[in-house]
């Protein structure tokens, strides 16, 4: 057998076996190798699922393994071949054959291919039985041999085991080549013919009657040699080959090489300009393309048939094109494979890095299905480079995924982390450096798609314009190798973008987000602009489904300026989130936070749903927060902003979530129940601007439940508010209409905290105090703040929970809608009534376009602030008087948060008035937290309320450096966060704090919740002389234990506590009803060694829950 190669697109050993797919590699005569099983022992289908891609060239015969299992079948060959147009303005013989030709590589032809003719030969030979071919052997006379033209459809429905009759499948017969002409030597059958059909697209080789039988080796007599010169064979590449060499070797026209299929051996250098024309490129493992000295290096598609870039084994890595640059212009890379249809024509497939860029070169990706690869693009960093160079990246039209598991190192599956990478790429002076999509007002008819197999679009530190784009499913799944969760993300600028003037910018516009757990998220300083997006939302309004705990755009640890507007985001867990970030503007933005089928409200499994999240606890006073004019449906927590400043104005928050039932997996703790808020915000530096804002439910859409007759669906809850530098929040202009609580002011807040001209309609409780609720007066003496309270629903306008409303007098006018009722009656059960003053007192001149503070991260204004009575102050001279309910655990947790705000601001902090108590925490567990001292602490001497607080910090820092929690860390966390703050202190709200930053939706304790009005007799807190010195609230000791722990907790005798005691697998091992008293012991010797976690709770739900090590 003479030595031939040829390329076979699909060979079936066995036809009753499994179709199979092959590499497309250059085969050669010779014997193959199975690069990833053995299949000795199993079905005849060695290039089944690419098991062989090796072949040997020159080393004999071309041989396969057969089985019993797939015997008395018959072999079917496809292969690639040379299609030759046809001169129309000739006659004669020659008509046929032009010097111009191109390839038939998985194309379909066309009406233009009719009348273009085929030229191919074969060799054929009758096999003498165990290999041998030649004038010795002896066998019957084959069947005939079949040539036909005919398309993939006909060829995937021949029916199996085949018959006489297989030649009569739908195609043009172009030859029958009789066995009687067969011998035992190979001779060559030659053919000229033209194409009947414009939708032939295979070539189908049989004979029926080859039939092998038992198991060893045989000849491949099917096998085709082409030996005209027309036939392309592959080119292969040597290593370190280079442009010069391509000329050389290859047919061009110019510096443009066409119809070719390359095999690049080593490392190809692009050394010159050159375009390859509808070409293919196998790769060997670790081969590269590297295009440098300033070349410009083209893929161009001009036809229907895809090519590609691609290893033979696709469980086998080539490296990258790698286009180097440096400052001043040069290499450039473009690679366009869209068609005029738009279709994506062009793959590259199985590179560790597809395209590696170094420098600032111009780089055109056009039309590209990226699909297997471990990295699709990435851009390295670079020394800093200043001014305006004129290069770009731009990435349209195409496709990033991974479609089937990658194999690494260990055989172990996995999906690629990052699509594209992008670092340090900010050239001062420009715009953008990268464009990925397209930089259009209105959407092209063809964008890129990402998929969250194929990773993330990752920024670092980078000019990145995000336009135009489609992402989905970026999703861990439940089972399988991990599939990126988050589908852009960006990280800000350090030393190397500093020295830019923090001129980098980073904008997402008009993308498509659907099914994805994270969106967007923004990191480090990062200039960003996040506009007119769409989530779970496509063309055809179809929403996608919502996924745990899954947002739209997260903004952490940031200092540059965002803004995020003009979005539209449905089904989602978290819209928008901010923490520990400033100078962010939150406008315009749609929330649906669960899309309803019908007219009315009835779905209500996204019940821990936040429209929009600001949390800032490790942040000072230069926080500057805008949320303006948004529209948030649907949601069980419109708004809320901790520990931060902001202005909150004229969003419309309708249609709260009123499922309030708590929802399981918090073993062992009680989950937290999750009461409905509109706008919730808690503890200021600078005061919260709050106004303009309208929370109204419709009740007529609430056909199964009455959330205006619900204390826990509250429209605004201002919750500790109190601050050092005395800028008083401003409650102004809101309504609150079918919420159980209109307005609700809890614990300690500024004096001067204005609240005027809001409207509270048909809700359970209009205005409420709680949990010593202090504001100071509500207008003043002649002049009304002229709230309205409408509407003959509500069971009362006003209430104190467990609050003295004494301390705050109501100063209105004396006529309705303005003059409240309050029943003192009924708030003595569990306080003592607010105060009313009717007489006199004219309209509000307030107007409700007036500000206390100026936007955009400006110094507040303190106009008017009388510090004499500033509110923080009486925090230092003991409990204040509106405080007769508390216990000191809640002056301490005062304390706590005005430490949190002297931390921030280094002028209050060593202000004369401060800095004494400043300095009395600097150096404690308190001041440890907040980053005031680095000094290690002993935890044993520390009481619950600085235990919790090391617990938090601690994980907290594990948190910022992305490490894994423990399960002991996650149950601390859970366990805190379900607290009570005013008996625990601030480590309760830093708690909530990570656990919302870790993308975790938290409720609230029982002791935050306001309950109905009932009969029950008033209660007062427990008020123990320094009861968080002498007794924490409660105490466990000692832990660990070897048979007796006490707890020290104050019962009363009229109290009911249960004492619970869990094994790990959450077997309830002991239960004590606690009797009256202070210390309490109880015996654990008979339980086994190991880890318990006990739970004490009474009438009012769980008081303390925590971890107990028995030895």
């Amino acid at each position: 057998m003479t030595n031939f190669q040829f390329n076979i697109n699909q060979l079936i050993i066995s036809p009753a076996c499994d179709n199979i797919k092959t590499c497309g590699s250059l085969l050669g005569n010779g014997t193959f190798e199975y690069t990833r099983k053995n299949i000795v022992g199993l079905r005849s289908a060695p290039f089944d699922a690419n098991n062989v891609c090796l072949w040997e060239s020159a080393a004999g015969s071309s041989d396969y393994v057969n089985v019993p299992s797939c015997t008395n079948q018959n072999a079917l060959a496809r292969l690639y071949y040379k299609r030759v147009k046809v001169n129309p303005n000739c006659s004669g013989g020659n008509c046929a054959m032009t010097t111009s030709s191109e390839a038939l590589v998985n194309r379909l032809l066309t009406v233009t291919d009719i009348g273009k003719q085929y030229s191919f030969n074969i060799d054929l030979a009758i096999n003498g039985g165990g290999g041998c071919v030649g004038a010795s052997c002896n066998v019957s006379q084959p069947d005939n041999v079949f040539v036909v033209l005919t398309n993939e459809t006909n060829i995937t429905n021949i029916g199996f085991p085949r018959n006489k009759n297989v030649h009569n499948t739908p195609g043009q017969v172009i030859a029958t080549i009789p066995g009687n002409q067969l011998t035992c030597n190979f001779q060559t059958f030659s053919f000229i013919t033209p194409a009947v059909n414009d939708n032939y697209n295979r070539l189908l080789i049989y004979n029926t009657m080859w039939t092998p039988s038992g198991m060893g080796f045989y000849t491949l007599l099917d096998n085709v040699t082409l030996v005209e010169t027309n036939y392309q064979a592959k080119v292969q590449i040597p290593d370190g080959s280079d442009a010069s060499w391509l000329f050389t070797n290859v047919n061009s026209q110019g510096s443009t090489i066409s119809d070719e299929k390359f095999e690049v051996l080593g490392e190809l250098i692009i050394n010159s300009d050159v375009t390859f024309e509808d070409c293919d490129f196998t790769m060997s493992e670790g081969a590269k393309i590297t295009v440098n000295n300033g070349a410009h290096l083209i893929f161009q598609n001009t036809d229907d048939v895809e090519n590609f870039i691609e290893t033979c084994d696709p469980d086998k890595f080539w490296d990258k094109i790698h286009v180097q640059n440096s400052q001043g212009g040069g290499a450039r890379l473009t690679i366009n494979g869209t068609n005029a249809n738009g279709d994506r024509r062009f793959r590259i497939s199985n590179a560790t890095e597809a395209i590696s860029i170094d420098g600032f070169p111009d780089i055109l990706v056009d039309g590209v299905i990226f699909d297997r690869n471990k990295n699709a693009i990435r851009k390295y960093g670079n020394t800093l480079l200043v001014g305006s160079i004129g290069t770009s990246i731009d990435v349209k039209n195409s496709e990033f995924k991974c479609s089937l598991p990658l194999l690494d190192a260990n055989s172990q599956l996995f999906y690629p982390d990052h699509s594209i990478i992008i670092e340090q790429s900010a050239l001062y002076g420009l715009t953008y450096d990268v464009i990925i999509g397209e930089n259009t007002i209105t959407k092209p008819t063809n964008v890129n798609q990402f998929y969250g197999t194929g990773g993330s679009v990752k920024v670092d530190e980078s000019d990145v314009l995000v336009r135009h784009n489609e992402f989905y499913d970026f999703a861990d799944p439940l089972y399988g190798p991990d599939i990126k969760d988050v589908a852009v993300e960006a990280y800000g600028f350090n030393e190397y973008t500093t020295l830019l003037g923090n001129s980098i910018s980073f904008s997402v516009l008009n993308n498509v987000f659907v099914d994805n757990e994270r969106c967007v998220l923004v990191f480090d300083n990062t200039h960003s602009e996040i506009s007119e997006n769409i989530v779970n939302k496509d063309g055809s309004s179809y929403y996608g489904s919502s996924l745990t705990d899954d947002n739209f755009v997260v903004v952490t640890a940031n200092f540059g300026a965002v803004t995020i507007s003009g979005n539209e985001i449905y089904n989602v867990t978290m819209g928008i989130g901010v923490y520990n970030s400033v100078n962010v503007d939150i406008f315009d933005n749609v929330l649906d936070m669960e899309v309803q089928a019908g007219s009315t409200y009835t779905s209500k499994f996204n019940h821990y749903s936040t429209g929009i999240s600001v949390i800032n606890y490790l942040l000072g006073t230069t926080a500057s927060i805008d949320v303006s004019g948004n529209e948030i449906k649907h949601a069980k927590i419109g708004i809320d902003a901790f520990f931060t400043e902001a202005t909150i104005r004229s969003n419309d928050i309708l249609d709260l979530n009123d499922e309030t039932a708590a929802s399981g997996g918090c073993f062992p703790f009680t989950c937290p129940p999750s009461p409905a808020y509109g706008i919730r915000v808690l503890n200021t530096a600078n005061g919260y601007t709050v106004e303009k804002n309208k929370v109204e439910l419709d009740l007529i859409k609430y056909t199964f439940s009455s959330p205006n007759t619900d204390p826990r669906v509250i429209g605004i809850s201002i919750e500790n508010t109190a601050n050092p530098s005395g800028v008083e929040s401003v409650v102004n202009c809101n309504s609150a209409q079918h919420t159980g609580i209109g307005l609700r002011f809890s614990g300690s807040n500024d004096v001067d905290t204005e609240v005027e001209r809001n409207l509270m309609k048909a809700n359970y409780y209009g205005f409420v105090l709680a949990n010593n609720g202090f504001i100071g007066d509500v207008g003043a003496s002649g002049t009304a703040a002229d709230n309205e309270w409408e509407g003959t629903f509500g069971f009362s306008n006003t209430y104190a929970d467990n609050s003295d409303g004494s301390n705050c007098t109501l100063f209105v006018q004396n006529t309705n809608p303005y003059n409240p009722s309050i029943d003192v009656n009924l708030d003595q059960n569990n306080g003592i009534a607010l105060s009313k003053d009717n007489s006199g007192n004219s309209a509000s001149s307030t107007g409700c376009t007036t500000y206390r503070r100026l936007k955009g991260g400006n110094t507040p204004s303190t106009t008017g602030i009388n510090t004499n009575i500033n509110t923080s102050r009486q925090f230092l001279k003991g409990k204040p008087t509106y405080m007769v309910n508390a216990g000191d655990s809640a002056l301490r947790l005062s304390r706590q948060l005005l430490y949190w705000q002297l931390s921030r601001d280094s002028v209050l902090r060593n202000d004369t008035a401060w800095k004494p108590f400043a300095d009395s925490v600097r150096n404690t567990a308190m001041g440890k937290a907040m980053g005031k001292n680095t000094r290690s602490i002993s935890r044993t001497a520390l009481d619950h309320f600085d235990q919790d607080i090391l617990t938090v910090e601690t994980i907290e820092e594990k948190v910022k450096r992305g490490d894994t929690l423990s399960r002991n860390d996650s149950i601390d966390l859970y366990r805190i966060a379900a607290l009570c703050p005013y008996y625990d202190g601030i480590a309760v709200y830093f708690a909530r704090g990570v656990l919302m930053r870790m993308g975790v939706m938290t409720g609230v304790n029982d002791c935050e919740i306001t309950p109905k009005q009932t009969a029950k007799p008033f209660k007062r807190l427990k008020n123990v002389e320094n009861d968080f010195n002498l007794y924490p609230n409660p105490n466990l000791y000692p832990n660990p234990t070897k048979g007796e722990v006490n707890l020290q907790y104050i019962v009363e005798a009229d109290e009911v506590l249960i004492f619970e005691l869990f094994d790990v697998l959450g077997k309830k091992q002991r239960t004590i009803r606690l009797r009256e008293g202070q210390l309490h012991r109880i015996n654990v010797s008979k339980l086994n060694t190991g880890i318990y976690f006990y739970r004490l709770s009474g009438t009012d739900g769980v008081l303390r829950s925590g971890k107990l090590m028995v030895e």
